[in-house]
């Protein structure tokens, strides 16, 4: 699951916009670019922080700690 959050970190993806807590290995605040939720912990990282590209496979994503 991909995930677009404008500077406050709100979701931009949908119809409505929604407050979030996202989190991520640097730990630090939402910074508008795109996050990434591993399908089995349910948390959500910057692409930009992990080494992944931008054009993730299809289906789900699993982080490192995870697999």
């Amino acid at each position: 699951t991909l995930l677009d959050t404008d500077d406050n970190g709100e979701n931009v993806n949908g119809d409505h916009t929604t407050n979030l807590p996202i989190y991520c290995t640097c730990r630090k605040t939402v910074d508008g670019s795109l996050m990434v939720q591993c399908a089995r912990c349910s948390e959500w990282f910057h692409l930009h922080c992990l080494t992944i590209s931008e054009e993730l496979p299809d289906g789900d994503w699993i982080c490192n700690s995870c697999m």
